[in-house]
């Protein structure tokens, strides 16, 4: 399953990350599966928002960065309701720290 942690693609230009939404921490909480963060260069140049074609000879790079698993914060949830205000914020928190990784991983390209 691929997930953009922002819940959309950027309008802003290639390389403006917008902040992300907390889904990715929920599933991760809620699943316990890895997140593997990745990184893409070149698509907003491919497909410019609004276009129906993408413009041919593109390049695009990505960079994949190992698994994350954030352990401590499954044990902290077992016992909350996913709508509890503390189960959100940590699933933000999730959510921030995939992101910085993401734009770490996007520096690297």
């Amino acid at each position: 399953m691929i997930i953009y942690p922002e819940g959309t693609r950027t309008r802003l230009g290639e390389g403006k990350m917008q902040k992300p939404k907390s889904g990715v921490g929920k599933l991760h909480l809620l699943t316990s599966l890895p997140i593997l963060p990745v990184a893409i260069k070149g698509t907003f140049e491919l497909l410019p928002p609004g276009k129906v074609f993408p413009k041919l000879k593109r390049i695009i790079k990505i960079n994949v960065g190992e698994p994350m698993v954030f352990e401590k914060e499954i044990e902290k949830v077992k016992n909350l309701n996913c709508q509890s205000p503390e189960f959100k914020e940590i699933s933000q928190k999730i959510a921030n720290e995939v992101m910085e990784k993401i734009k770490e991983l996007y520096e690297n390209l």
